[in-house]
């Protein structure tokens, strides 16, 4: 498979998947090293890869606040009213 990276320059990995580490993400996997581009930023450049992202959840907008809470593995702001585990397996 063909794939157009970011730079516009056509490249050949081994593999291309959706990452379930990072929804919203797609894995590009290369001989030595691997890259990951948003599915947005996937299609850009590689409409004709769409079968590849399909039923990918979308990733969420960015939000920037300020942490009023937090334990091992939540995160809490006061001034949004995000329903429960809207952003679980997200990295923050």
């Amino acid at each position: 498979m063909l794939i157009t990276d970011i730079n516009g320059s056509p490249r050949n990995p081994q593999k291309v998947f959706l990452d379930p580490t990072y929804p919203g993400y797609v894995r590009v996997e290369f001989n030595r090293y691997h890259e990951w581009y948003s599915i947005a930023e996937f299609l850009q450049f590689n409409p004709d890869l769409k079968h590849i992202v399909e039923g990918a959840a979308d990733q969420p907008a960015e939000i920037a606040g300020i942490v009023s809470k937090s334990t091992p593995t939540t995160l809490k702001d006061s001034t949004q009213a995000w329903k429960t585990n809207s952003y679980m397996g997200y990295t923050a």
